[in-house]
Parts: structure tokens; sequence; C-alpha cells
């Protein structure tokens, strides 16, 4: 329930009220547009990402294509997309997953609920990737590492082994992560540091 006079309560030109990531509803006021999403969120990327998705891209039906190799032993959830030539091996997906082309999954890899994981990702034994996250294009996820819930991990991200990604975090296209990341960070460079430090020392470069 939005409070009274909401959208007059607030400069912004555009209102997302973080509810799930599927979109409920699209209300239009004057100079203002709000759209309103299941479950809180407090990722932005992650949450503006997850309506591009719904409102944008067409998404393929939940199936394991014909081409995927799935280990007998692995355990997959409902509602799971696996998309040509990945190959899962003795892990457990959760359900309302989707894992796209040439991707490669190896063994007691855990991943929860609602994980986006895009095409060409590795992803080493024993991982576990909690739910709501994003892995992007080309990602490598070293052995035994650990990403958080609503995580954004950007295209062309390394994850270096045993290395734990918090919460609520955004880890920028490229970054080599060496190191642990708290909740609620955003990560950049080689090897990855926290953003403001990142653009400190870039501007000294100068």
């Amino acid at each position: 329930m939005l409070p009274k006079n909401y959208p007059d309560n607030s400069r912004a030109s555009s209102i997302i009220e973080p509810k799930n990531y599927k979109v409920l509803s699209i209300l239009f006021f004057p100079g203002k547009i709000i759209i309103i999403t299941e479950n809180p969120i407090f990722n932005p990327i992650l949450l503006f990402s997850r309506i591009a998705i719904d409102l944008f891209v067409i998404m393929s039906e939940p199936r394991i294509h014909n081409s995927a190799y799935i280990h007998p032993e692995a355990i997959i959830g409902k509602n799971v997309y696996i998309g040509p030539y990945s190959i899962i091996e003795k892990c457990i997906i959760d359900d309302n997953c989707y894992i796209d082309t040439q991707c490669h999954i190896y063994d007691n890899v855990i991943i929860g609920n609602n994980v986006k994981i895009g095409n060409l990702v590795h992803i080493a034994h024993n991982v576990i990737i909690e739910k709501d996250s994003l892995i992007i294009t080309h990602s490598i996820l070293c052995g035994s590492c650990k990403i958080g819930e609503r995580t954004w991990i950007a295209p062309l991200v390394c994850v270096r082994n045993n290395v734990v990604i918090g919460n609520d975090i955004v880890v920028g296209m490229g970054a080599i992560v060496t190191k642990n990341i708290p909740d609620n960070k955003s990560w950049i460079g080689n090897p990855a540091k926290p953003l403001s430090e990142y653009l400190l020392s870039k501007e000294e470069r100068k």
C-alpha cells in the first residue's frame, strides 16, 4: 500500500517501489511512473535488470535443452531453464533458475532460488550461489567461492577460489576478485577494490 500522496512527496521523475522482482503493476502519474514489484530488494542495479528482463526480454520457457548434459545425480528444481550445450555436473539447482548457453557447472555446486546465469559461465566445484543473484556472461567462479543474495556479477568477472561475496553486491565488468567483499558494496578493477577507492586511484593517476 502506497502512502497518501506518495508520488507528490518525491522530487524524482520516476519511482520504483521494490516489494520480488516480478512486476505487479505500473502506475502513471503526471511526470512520474511508479513500478511495483514483489519482495524487497536493495540492489538498484539488480532491481533495474530484473524489471528490464520482465518488460523487454522474452525468456525461454522452463525446460532442459536436448543438447545439454545433466549428470544423473544432479538435483534440478521446478521451472528451470538449461540452455544448449550446457554441462551440469552433480550439483543442486533450486527452483526458477535460468542457465543460458554453454555453461559448465561442476560437482557439489549449490544454486539458490531465482538465480539467472548468462551464457559461457564457468562455475567450479563447491561454489554456492544464493537466491536472486545474477551471474552475467563469460564470468568465472573458482572453486569453493560463495556468492550472496541479490548480487550482480557483471560480464567477464573472475572470482578467486574460497572468496566470499556478500549480499546486495555489485561487481563491475572485468573485475578480478581476490578478497572477500562485505554486504552492500560495489567493487571493480583488477584486483577488485571498492568503487570509491578505484575512482580515487584512477584520479591520482591522471
